[in-house]
């Protein structure tokens, strides 16, 4: 039986070697899962304040909280970004000052397109289906990806419920750039 297990274990390494983009072994420059989540987690509280929080969101303090949450964003996803140009052709060559500093370009870039305008949209939207539970609202937001290229998304919102002193809405989203 050992000498099975053993046959078993070295026909999975061989697989490995043969088919090596399906597996992360030795690799310096991990994505962590973890601060992941925390980014979105983090990104989804300055996006909609109050939503995702757990304590109340004071006006007085939505400064102070949006800066500090988007200096964490800022940090840890231009660590990851970093990590991530490392892990690609493109960038095996580059210094470790290199890699950060393109990956703090891209951040940078990527938090610049909190689209305000495209928030008000969407919360005249939310509104709108408030008003009217039965119909919903719909409508279309345009969300910026690479340079001046725009993401064209039709969404649909209805109305739920409130519950624990919150409204509960219901939000379909549909990435229809190519069809237009």
């Amino acid at each position: 039986m050992a000498n099975k297990v053993e046959d078993l274990v070295n026909v999975i390494l061989e697989s490995y070697n043969e088919c090596d983009i399906t597996a992360r072994i030795d690799e310096e420059n991990m994505l962590n899962k973890d601060i992941l989540i925390e980014i979105i987690d983090e990104i989804r509280k300055v996006l909609f304040p109050g939503f995702f929080d757990n304590n109340k969101v004071r006006s007085e303090y939505l400064k102070f909280l949006v800066g500090e949450r988007l200096e964490f964003i800022q940090y840890h996803l231009k660590k990851q970004v970093s990590n991530a140009f490392a892990n690609q052709d493109v960038c095996r060559e580059c210094s470790k000052a290199q890699a950060e500093e393109k990956a703090e370009e891209v951040v940078f870039e990527f938090l610049k397109r909190i689209p305000e305008e495209e928030r008000c949209v969407f919360h005249r939207m939310i509104e709108k289906a408030f008003e009217n539970p039965v119909l919903g609202a719909d409508g279309m937001i345009h969300l910026l990806c690479e340079g001046e290229q725009k993401m064209s998304v039709y969404t649909k919102v209805f109305y739920l419920r409130e519950r624990e002193g919150y409204r509960q809405y219901y939000c379909s989203l549909l990435d229809i750039s190519r069809v237009i």
